[in-house]
């Protein structure tokens, strides 16, 4: 159970409490009755001051009421659970009279109490249950948008990491595997749309153990551009370190048989996967207008890194011959995506019990943060160090991928906007920001679409978007409907 149903159990419970006791005092009013209801108001103002601490900038009511406006199937299982479990006190109301209950009575009595077993039994089953084999209701398939529609149109067999879509709305997926023999890699597929059937067909166009752990995808003239990472450690004489398995590498398709098979590494040296945090790597990769690529680089030590790559963005020149640290400051970089004005934008990862992930503006030559501090950390006010533009909220969102997106093929509303996929809250955010200073800042935050476990988003030319649904292993195409498109037709 995570905090937020604990709070929730617990607030079901004294609530129905109280307002049982309040309601017997109606009736029984003595001296003793002030002994329960002392005792379930105590309880009430000590669940309201814990609650206080759930969010650094919300009371408890603030919580409870957020959790009331959008209650979701675990929600009402909690919340169904801490009334049952106060449901033996209406007991005490058949006893009202102060006679001998009928055997009515008795017997309701007694299914009230039946039922409170059955509440709290099956309740807490059900959660232990979702924490063993983690059973999710499935979110609804949707855009929130009614200017835009959803459709599936790959449904593969492979965990997708990445998506990248190209100037003639080619879709390419990248995965990477491990056998059960121990052998690993990673591959490529393409998605292409049949004008004619609507139907997207699926081919593998990249396959090689070189591929392994590929967390960055772009697709540039032609080519396509792999963030890669392999794990191995060493010893020596006591100490542990690690490879620097990090790299970005170029496949090309040299003689147009649709298979790229010319691979050749651009950015070499990055600290790649290690340890303790083994998933913090390269991952996402962007080109600016000017042909520069910027890479992301997290941190995986838990203080400082060894590497002075680690927890950076690194910005390598249009030729791929100069790479410089662009900023610092970050810990599990995953999304990355430049708007119109050539400026950086990135996701970065926290733990749950930390304020939570950040969007953030990318300057450079800045320094982040981390590992220094955290954002609203009460009685801390670091200096030299940026802040995020947006903080998600603790353990309910988990920014991955993003892209950007001004093409005049969308209305204004949803032009100049980011997209960005929460694997945790299973939707799409729509973000817009407007400069502040010499930075941006927020004006608008909304979820954009629901999909399952969204991994990465890539935007086409013509505003149209490709999301990869990481767990349900499916891709789907977000876009206007056909009557909003210029001419009426699709692309």
């Amino acid at each position: 159970m995570t905090s937020e149903d604990l709070f929730l159990l617990l607030a079901a419970y004294a609530l129905t409490t109280f307002a049982v006791l309040i309601f017997e005092s109606f009736y029984r009013r003595t001296w003793m009755n002030a002994v329960g209801l002392t005792t379930a108001l105590v309880a009430l103002v000590a669940i309201t001051i814990l609650g206080s601490y759930l969010h650094p900038h919300a009371g408890a009511v603030d919580v409870l009421l957020g959790i009331l406006r959008a209650p979701s199937p675990r929600n009402l299982v909690v919340a169904a659970t801490g009334a049952a479990a106060a449901l033996p006190w209406v007991g005490r109301l058949f006893y009202l009279s102060g006679s001998r209950p009928s055997p009515k009575l008795a017997l309701a009595e007694q299914l009230v109490v039946a039922a409170s077993i059955v509440g709290i039994a099956g309740g807490v089953g059900l959660m232990l249950w979702n924490a063993l084999f983690d059973l999710k209701a499935e979110p609804a398939t949707q855009a929130f948008a009614p200017e835009f529609t959803i459709d599936l149109i790959a449904d593969v067999d492979f965990l997708p990491t990445r998506v990248a879509v190209d100037s003639s709305n080619q879709v390419y997926v990248s995965y990477f595997w491990v056998k059960e023999d121990a052998t690993h890699g990673g591959a490529i597929v393409k998605l292409t749309e049949d004008p004619d059937t609507g139907s997207f067909t699926e081919k593998t166009v990249a396959d090689h153990d070189l591929l392994f752990r590929v967390t960055g995808l772009a697709e540039k003239d032609g080519d396509l551009y792999v963030s890669r990472s392999g794990y191995h450690a060493r010893a020596d004489a006591g100490k542990i370190s690690y490879v620097d398995s990090g790299a970005v590498t170029r496949l090309k398709d040299l003689n147009g048989d649709g298979y790229f098979d010319y691979y050749d590494d651009i950015v070499t040296g990055m600290p790649g996967a290690r340890g303790p945090h083994v998933q913090h790597q390269n991952n996402g990769i962007v080109f600016g207008s000017d042909g520069s690529l910027f890479v992301t680089n997290g941190m995986a030590s838990i203080g400082l890194d060894e590497h002075l790559w680690g927890g950076v963005v690194l910005k390598v020149s249009p030729d791929f011959e100069k790479v410089d640290v662009f900023a610092e400051g970050f810990r599990n970089v995953f999304g990355i995506a430049v708007n119109k004005d050539g400026e950086v934008f990135l996701t970065d990862n926290d733990v749950e019990e930390n304020p939570g992930d950040e969007l953030d503006h990318v300057i450079e030559g800045e320094h982040y943060g981390h590992p220094f501090y955290y954002p609203n950390h009460p009685g801390k006010d670091p200096v030299g160090f940026r802040d995020q533009i947006l903080l998600t909220k603790v353990s309910q969102s988990n920014y991955v991928g993003m892209a950007y997106t001004d093409s005049a093929m969308l209305p204004d509303k949803f032009r100049d906007c980011f997209y960005i996929a929460d694997l945790s809250a299973n939707e799409v955010v729509r973000v817009k920001v407007q400069p502040a200073g010499e930075t941006y800042e927020v004006v608008e935050v909304e979820p954009f679409a629901s999909i399952p476990t969204p991994v990465d988003i890539a935007i086409a030319e013509d505003g149209t978007m490709y999301v990869a649904s990481r767990y349900d292993q499916k891709v789907f195409r977000i876009r206007l409907h056909d009557s909003l498109r210029p001419g009426g037709k699709t692309p």
